[in-house]
């Protein structure tokens, strides 16, 4: 999820967020767990893609709750842009290109990354690099690039560089995405660079029980890991039996998988 997306959304819908920092957004449907309920009402209208291999391909929408109905649990989400993953994994390296648009209002805001990962089962970083553009707006392009070299990072962006220690496996909110839908990576702890920029250590994701998701075209049987740590509103990752991850859900907002080839 991204840092800038979150807070844009945070300011727009305070009260959910704090339920959500706490780990306690409400059950708002019949037997779905805290991470499905801020998304009831749009799993009850799609259905996911139905191509059974993991694909190297794909594409979510990235949903923002708005509202739900008191009574019925019944949620409105809109879509505020598209995730795109690509991951070349034949060999050693692994490189996953990122393009991810969202817009609240206007203008349109556009992140595109190029990520160098070992291939282990977190996909932790080794290189990147991320270019930040604004519609409309000439000065709103942002490069900046990174590398880990052994316990240090270094983000430079043409004016400074920082230079930090970290500790275990360093994985983005995308890569992540990727790696579990492959199954539970091990280990289980780990450092997140958020938007490949913000360091948030000591994070753990953890096993949650399968569960059976109710979408338009019946029900599918989904595991569940969150991932938890300082800094970060719980995450919830669901992936099919195939290795997708269908569906991310932090707080008020979501990635929903609409397409995978």
């Amino acid at each position: 999820m991204s840092g800038s997306t979150r807070r844009d959304a945070l300011g727009l819908a305070g009260g959910v967020a704090a339920l959500a920092a706490a780990g306690r957004l409400p059950l708002l449907g019949a037997g779905l767990p805290v991470g499905l309920s801020p998304v009831q009402g749009f799993l009850r209208r799609h259905a996911p893609p139905g191509q059974a291999s993991r694909g190297s391909s794909r594409e979510y929408a990235v949903l923002r709750w708005r509202k739900t109905e008191p009574r019925s649990g019944e949620t409105t989400n809109e879509e505020i842009g598209r995730l795109e993953l690509h991951a070349e994994r034949q060999a050693d390296p692994v490189v996953v290109n990122v393009i991810q648009t969202t817009r609240y209002s206007r203008p349109r805001n556009r992140l595109e990354a190029e990520i160098i990962c070992s291939p282990d089962p977190l996909l932790s970083l080794r290189s990147w690099k991320l270019v930040s553009a604004v519609d409309e707006r000439e000065d709103g392009r942002y490069v900046v690039s990174g590398r880990r070299d052994g316990d240090k990072v270094r983000i430079e962006d043409g004016m400074s560089e920082r230079v930090f220690d970290v500790a275990g496996p360093l994985v983005s909110q995308w890569t992540l995405a990727l790696a579990i839908g492959a199954g539970p990576p091990q280990p289980t702890r780990f450092g997140l660079l958020e938007d490949l920029l913000l360091y948030k250590p000591d994070q753990r994701l953890l096993a949650e029980a399968t569960v059976d998701v109710p979408v338009l075209d019946g029900s599918h049987r989904l595991g569940c890991w969150s991932q938890r740590g300082p800094a970060v509103l719980p995450v919830h990752y669901f992936a099919d039996a195939s290795g997708r991850t269908q569906l991310v859900t932090q707080g008020i907002l979501a990635w929903a998988l609409a397409e995978s080839s």
